[in-house]
């Protein structure tokens, strides 16, 4: 299909509606929003569209690319710009939300490595700590006697490192409960609103077309 100035404002908003931004590049996540945003625009009667998961991605990437020139060429311009779209506002919003969401991840991602990189530290440091009783206990004089052999510092390392595992593997179940249940509510949120654009759109054209009978 051919894209007009009002189909990029129709797709602009149906990206804003569906918080396309949340979800990451080349993620199924991001692809079942791409396919709801089509399926979205396909029961439009006017404008009428006839796009698919690729082309609605494709027409962002050229919008964002767009967005992207025009606020370059603001910047270097010394003369007044020329008046802002409704689709430049969505592009600005857009970006703005996605970069926000990009650093949002990235700090979750970041603080997660270091809370895996400390409990590391924490174990090896626990092992270093044992293998040191050990070796100044065999130095004391009399150790050569027979003794009964302790393992309770191996044990108290080997246990931390479980507990440590264990709690690690619980925080990733919650996390990925929490996500599941966040997508379920969006998802939710996403389809009540679509069922709602859809009836007024639909009761909109029908008022329309009495008028027009008139």
């Amino acid at each position: 299909m051919k894209w007009s100035g009002e189909h990029d404002v129709i797709l602009g908003r149906e990206i804003m509606l569906f918080e396309l931004w949340k979800y990451k590049a080349g993620s199924r996540e991001r692809g079942q929003c791409l396919d709801r945003i089509a399926e979205s625009l396909n029961n439009l009667e006017r404008p009428s569209f006839s796009v698919s998961q690729t082309s609605v991605r494709d027409r962002l990437k050229v919008l964002e690319q767009d967005s992207k020139k025009k606020e370059r060429s603001e910047k270097n311009a010394s003369e007044i710009s020329p008046e802002r779209t409704e689709v430049d506002q969505i592009m600005e919003d857009y970006l703005e939300q996605k970069e926000d969401q990009e650093r949002q991840s990235e700090k979750a991602l970041e603080e997660s490595r270091d809370k895996v990189a400390k409990d590391k530290a924490t174990a090896e440091d626990m092992r270093n700590k044992a293998t040191e009783r050990l070796l100044e206990t065999k130095k004391r004089p009399g150790s050569d006697l027979p003794k009964k052999k302790r393992k309770h510092n191996g044990n108290e390392t080997l246990e931390y490192l479980r507990e440590a595992s264990d709690r690690e593997c619980e925080l990733k179940k919650q996390e990925l409960d929490f996500k599941m249940q966040q997508e379920k509510s969006v998802a939710a949120q996403q389809t009540l609103m679509l069922q709602l654009i859809i009836y007024i759109e639909k009761f909109l054209y029908s008022d329309w077309q009495r008028a027009c009978q008139y």
